[in-house]
Formats: structure tokens, sequence, C-alpha cells
């Protein structure tokens, strides 16, 4: 049961996947907040109040037990002429007061939980404007505050978005994004294509990229024909230019060694995007 649903969840958020950021965190948010106020004003009231039943009749019964062995102790020992000890007494004192005190909280939880019922769960559509108006500010407004704490602050919010939505999609807590160098990425890149690892390193860009036909007319053909051209790459210097929690632009300098002998400098803006299925950086773009 569990599976199917988590099969389900993966299968519309996949979709989703589909959407821009923070366009996509905005519908999640605008969706999941009935269900939070549900949770919050029908489900949570109505487990406390269960719970506190649940203590309060174990609590009860587990006294009563308890008294009982007292009254039988104390019996046997008046039966013999003593009197029994003052200790037994607080302890008989402290069960009563405990299952007083729980049933006094059960009455409590249950009386909040009765007032919930009167109370609509359903958020005003107020509610839902101002969660996709303060999404948006704040991802848009994040390079204006730099390496400040609150610039950090929303990095680790949006680190944990995207390594909640790698466990849906894939079942596992996805690496911060934003502890993975795109820089890194683009070197591996070169690395796999002076490897000759042409498929794997196809495998290193988007759809975008891979559909673009001023890049690769024929597809992975047009692309493997041209880099099989090439003999060896030098990345020279890669440098960001502009950065998204779910983009960068790099400023990438390269020498081309082709196989006819001829050298070629280049200096291109490679963009890369984060894509959350495959968990890592890809190539975009090359301008």
């Amino acid at each position: 049961m569990i599976e199917l649903v988590h099969s389900i969840i993966r299968a519309s958020w996949e979709i989703l996947v589909l959407i821009p950021m923070p366009w996509r965190a905005v519908i999640i948010l605008i969706v999941l907040l009935p269900v939070f106020s549900w949770l919050f004003w029908r489900v949570i009231p109505w487990l406390l109040a269960i719970g506190s039943q649940i203590v309060f009749v174990f609590a009860e019964f587990l006294t009563n037990v308890l008294l009982l062995f007292e009254y039988l102790f104390t019996k046997s020992i008046r039966k013999r002429g003593h009197k029994p000890p003052d200790l037994i007494y607080i302890f008989d004192d402290c069960f009563r007061k405990l299952v007083s005190f729980c049933q006094l909280v059960s009455q409590q939880l249950d009386k909040i939980f009765h007032n919930s019922l009167k109370k609509g769960w359903i958020p005003h559509k107020t509610w839902l404007i101002i969660t996709g108006v303060i999404i948006s500010f704040i991802w848009y407004a994040r390079p204006v505050f730099g390496e400040t704490s609150v610039g950090k602050l929303i990095d680790g919010g949006i680190t944990w978005w995207y390594s909640f939505e790698g466990w849906v999609i894939n079942k596992k807590w996805a690496t911060s994004i934003l502890k993975l160098s795109p820089q890194k990425t683009v070197i591996a890149y070169v690395n796999t294509i002076n490897n000759q690892k042409y498929q794997s390193a196809w495998n290193l860009t988007s759809n975008n990229f891979q559909n673009n036909k001023n890049l690769n007319k024929n597809g992975y053909d047009s692309y493997k024909k041209w880099w099989s051209t090439v003999k060896k790459i030098e990345v020279k210097s890669v440098k960001p230019l502009f950065k998204t929690p779910d983009y960068v632009l790099l400023d990438t300098k390269l020498k081309l060694v082709m196989r006819n002998g001829r050298r070629d400098s280049y200096s291109l803006k490679l963009g890369l995007v984060w894509d959350v299925k495959s968990d890592k950086w890809l190539i975009d773009s090359s301008q």
C-alpha cells in the first residue's frame, strides 16, 4: 500500500518537475496547504484526544491493580496486628493524583478536539495568495542578500527542498546542490570527452541541449561526429557569471587540439541546470 502511494506521488512529482522553480514549489505548497490545515484542525486534535484517553484508561487500570495489591498487603499487615507504613498511603495518594491528572488532560484535549470541529479547516484564498507571493519573492530576491546570514538561510531552505524532491523521486535524500560545484561538472564533462566516452558525455547534457538543432543538427550522431574530430580539450579557466539555485552560467575558456593538428581557443558561456531526477548538474546551453 505504501509502495503504491509512493509510486503515485512520484509519478505526479515527475510531471511537476517540468515546471520551473519557483512556480513548482508554489503550486505544490498551495496544494499541500489544505492538507496541512486539515491535519492541524482535524487529525492532530483527534489523535491527541484518542491518545490521552488511552493513556487515562491505562493509568486507571494500572492504578486499580496496584491499589488491589496495596489493599491485600495492608490487610495482611492488619491481621497480624501491625499498622501499615505511612509510605504505602503516600504511594496511594500519588497514583490517585496521577489518574486525576490524566483524566483532566484527557477531558481538556477532548474539549479542544470538539472545538476544532466547529472551525473550518479549508484555508482562505488569502493564505494561498500570500504563500505564492512569499515563495516567489524569496526566490527572486535571493541574489540581493549575497552571502549574508539571510542569504544562507534561504539557501538552506532551497537545499532542503531539492533534497526532499530527490527523496520523493529517487527514494534517497539528494546531495545538497549548493555544495556541488558546477565547475567540477564542466571538468568532468571535458574529461569524459577526452576519454572518448561520447555517450556518457551526452548523458551529462540536458534535454534542451540535446534537442537544440543549432548545436546538434542530427542529435547524438552530430554530437559524436564533432567531438570525434577533437583529440584533446584543455580547460584554461571556468568562472561563474550568474547563479541561481538551479541554474549557473559559466565563462569557460577552452583550448582544443584537433586530430588534424590544428589548435583552437574558445571562450564559451556554458549554462548548467540542476536536474532533480539524476541529482546532478547538466550542460544546458553553449554560446
